[in-house]
């Protein structure tokens, strides 16, 4: 994680090397090139994001903030079991965090300038993942199966939308909201990005499929046969509306991989693509894939539909060939189809 736009990074060790394991947080000045703190923790380390003023780091059932000036321990939050270290910050005054809640379905917003904690409902059994948008003002958070996104405010829990990202299950890897929050990007392992609309007037209401249905029997029935009538239409109308509710996304971009780059995928560190918007250009996106491509996309705000991949620039495979000494010991060899050797560093 990195301090806004400074040169100061927060790391933990990948476990492989006994100087950097786990259980590990360093912060790291790229100016001066040497670490400059250090965090020992029991038990490994979820992730770690870092604020103006705070320094926050995930357990496995605890979050823990602590002041960036001197690495002091400021505050914690209990969490249910979190395993993926799911947490979000905001990135403009002071310290917001959004997590999940010891009860299943609820997440925590936590105020630093007020101590406070508050919890709420997503509505879902389970959270998949949540993210924030920079002034910390919105949460996004993501059901378990990866198909509906709920928008919530986090002053007080009143939720704003439910998106649909699609009805088959996926793996949500990232929400992004966008510089002037009017838009939120949600990537998945089904590798299509959806750009979904904030501002009412542009999104695109889902079909209800009871729309046309009168609220109540027309036939010359009993009341008492009307009244069932009606309640069992209510109650599938619910029922259906639950799988099939939620706005559609307004635009979308879909990622093409060849056989190489999806068999590479697997190596990853991160098995789906993670968006952000772009910091210039409301109608512009950065994807990062799991293999190590760069797009560019872009999307029309106005009229939606397919966006299209401006320019893809990849760390793995280039123009030229870059040599570098490797250590064998310290790399995992791999062949892709062409037969020619790949060492992971």
């Amino acid at each position: 994680s990195k301090l806004n736009q400074t040169q100061i990074i927060a790391f933990v060790g990948t476990g492989n090397n006994p100087k950097c394991p786990n259980s590990r947080v360093f912060v790291w000045d790229d100016y001066r090139r040497k670490v400059i703190g250090e965090i020992k923790f029991n038990n490994d380390v979820k992730n770690v994001m870092i604020h103006s003023e705070r320094l926050v780091v995930v357990l496995q059932y605890n979050i823990y903030s602590y002041a960036l000036a001197n690495l002091e321990k400021v505050d914690s939050i209990k969490t249910i079991p979190n395993p993926k270290g799911i947490c979000a910050i905001n990135y403009q005054g002071k310290l917001i965090v959004a997590t999940v809640d010891v009860r299943p379905g609820r997440f925590i917003i936590y105020h630093s300038a007020e101590h406070s904690q508050k919890s709420y409902s997503s509505g879902f059994g389970d959270i998949q993942m949540l993210s924030m948008n920079a002034a910390g003002s919105l949460v996004g958070v993501a059901s378990p199966d990866g198909t509906l996104v709920k928008i919530f405010k986090t002053d007080d829990g009143e939720e704003l939308k439910t998106f649909r990202r699609g009805n088959s299950a996926a793996i949500i890897s990232s929400i992004a909201f966008g510089t002037d929050d009017r838009f939120v990007a949600v990537s998945s392992d089904k590798m299509t990005i959806h750009v979904f609309a904030l501002d009412n007037t542009q999104s695109q209401q889902s079909s209800d499929p009871f729309r046309e249905l009168p609220e109540t029997s027309t036939r010359e029935n009993s009341a008492s046969e009307a009244s069932i009538l009606g309640m069992g239409l209510s109650y599938l109308k619910d029922s259906i509306s639950d799988y099939l509710g939620g706005e559609k996304s307004v635009a979308q971009v879909r990622l093409s991989y060849d056989n190489e780059t999806l068999w590479l995928s697997s190596n990853a560190s991160i098995q789906a693509p993670i968006v952000s918007f772009s910091t210039t250009e409301e109608d512009q996106l950065n994807v990062v894939s799991p293999c190590g491509n760069l797009f560019k996309c872009q999307f029309d705000p106005t009229s939606g539909g397919e966006g299209s991949i401006l320019s893809t620039f990849s760390w793995l495979i280039g123009d030229e060939a870059q040599e570098v000494e490797i250590d064998e010991n310290k790399a995992s060899s791999v062949v892709n189809q062409e037969d020619e050797k790949w060492l992971l560093l």
